[in-house]
């Protein structure tokens, strides 16, 4: 779900079948659950965290990373917007 954006993520966790927990889950104010295990599966804040049904952190092609990695923390497609314009202003190329 990297470089997706908030609405955009939020959407394919309701299609998925996933519930919206909290008062506003899109905007960092909840998560969105799996029925059947209760656990949190997506979260979505400054970027998104996408967890398997055993509640470990994936990374952008599925794979189980530790929850605190680079890797686990997908970024939505409004920061990497800003990151784009922030280094074409500074003449700037991204190094990873």
């Amino acid at each position: 779900m990297a470089g997706l954006t908030s609405e955009q993520v939020s959407q394919i966790a309701i299609d998925s079948g996933l519930i919206p927990k909290g008062p506003d889950p899109m905007n960092g104010k909840g998560a969105y659950v799996d029925p059947v295990t209760g656990k949190q599966r997506v979260l979505i804040h400054a970027d998104h965290h996408v967890n398997n049904p055993k509640g470990e952190r994936l990374n952008e092609k599925g794979k189980v990373v530790q929850q605190e990695s680079k890797e686990a923390h997908l970024p939505r497609k409004a920061d990497l917007e800003t990151e784009k314009e922030w280094l074409d202003e500074n003449k700037m190329s991204r190094l990873t």
